[in-house]
């Protein structure tokens, strides 16, 4: 196959550079044709992790990689992992963890507990969507004027602000769950 100048550079570096490398190039370029055969370059006694976006890239790119010192896994899985590593008890993926953290939250908050059911629903939803963000984001769950500049980035609207004081004890709750129990979600990861 005949290699542009761009994809001997990456080749040049797999071989002969040192650190990482950062491929940037639109989709359809290559990228990933040209990361396979830099695979291959690889001194065989080199660890590499090709991280892709989807378990169906994994399957793929995990048939391409054989005979090469690069894995490939998702992020969720390399996530995972590290998860595993790290907690103590196996663990036990449940994308509903924090609803149901917030759901034990709310019956025992006096102003939230009597809300209508499907108010209640909403305000739920706003709260999980608040604590997946500062999570997401790293942000300080302490700190109020953040929690409210995310609500307002991405529309969430605050309609009763009580439990925005008690953001870090949800998150705590949910972090000592996957602690004690293994207990985690996508977020988690």
């Amino acid at each position: 196959m005949d290699w542009s100048d761009y994809q001997q550079r990456v080749f040049d570096h797999i071989e002969n550079g040192s650190g990482h490398g950062q491929v940037e190039a639109r989709a359809g370029a290559g990228k990933t044709t040209t990361l396979v055969e830099g695979a291959s370059r690889l001194p065989s006694d080199e660890d590499a992790l090709f991280l892709a976006f989807n378990k169906s890239i994994e399957r793929e790119l995990t048939d391409k990689l054989e005979g090469t010192p690069m894995d490939a896994r998702t992020v969720h899985s390399l996530a995972y992992g590290v998860l595993a590593d790290r907690v103590r008890s196996n663990l036990d993926v449940n994308k509903w963890k924090y609803y149901d953290v917030i759901d034990r939250y709310m019956e025992n908050h006096r102003i939230l507990s009597e809300l209508p059911g499907r108010k209640q629903n909403t305000v739920r939803a706003r709260i999980n969507r608040i604590v997946s963000l500062v999570r997401m984001q790293l942000a300080d769950p302490n700190d109020l004027d953040t929690i409210l500049d995310l609500a307002g980035h991405y529309n969430v609207l605050i309609e009763y602000n009580e439990w925005l004081e008690d953001v870090d004890e949800i998150i705590d709750t949910g972090a000592k769950l996957a602690d004690f129990t293994g207990e985690i979600d996508f977020d988690d990861m």
